[in-house]
């Protein structure tokens, strides 16, 4: 399906219910060379488990092996929005509406539970048919209290502006 600095994601078929799945496999050597990975990689399996909506990817496992860490992710098949617009070229109002109306959707569930996402782009948003999926949660942060998610993003933002 892809590839990423730190892995793979391949398309695979559960065998006996033929449910199709999306798998990241990093190389455990990968942790040892890139000390962060193993955070960022836990902190987006914890924060995944908790998030239930239709609009940000379902993690389903994390699978271990010798050499290898296995994450099993909802399958979306309809490409990125980045893929999305570089084919067209450019969006309708109304298309881009729909597409913004189900991020924000997604972004409602974060804000429930106090998360920042932290790497929004074209390329970490997903279709699954005709429903937007937020994806790719690595470098996504748990806030303990609105406030200091809100402190948080004023911060980020105010030093974007400089």
């Amino acid at each position: 399906v892809g590839s990423g600095q730190y892995g793979n994601v391949y398309k695979a078929r559960h065998m006996k219910t033929e449910h199709i799945y999306a798998v990241k496999c990093i190389r455990l050597e990968k942790f040892h060379k890139v000390p962060k990975l193993e955070e960022f990689t836990y902190n987006e399996i914890r924060i995944l488990s908790k998030l239930n909506n239709p609009h940000v990817i379902k993690f389903y496992e994390r699978l271990k092996t010798a050499n290898n860490l296995y994450l099993v992710y909802e399958f979306c098949g309809g490409g990125t929005l980045e893929t999305h617009i570089f084919k067209k070229k450019r969006l309708g109002e109304e298309e881009a509406m729909k597409i913004f109306r189900q991020i924000l959707l997604a972004f409602q569930s974060l804000v429930k539970e106090n998360i920042l996402h932290r790497d929004l782009k074209p390329g970490n948003i997903l279709f699954h048919g005709e429903i937007v999926k937020l994806a790719d949660f690595g470098f996504c942060k748990g806030m303990a209290s609105p406030k200091e998610a809100i402190s948080r993003l004023n911060a980020s933002s105010s030093s974007v502006r400089r």
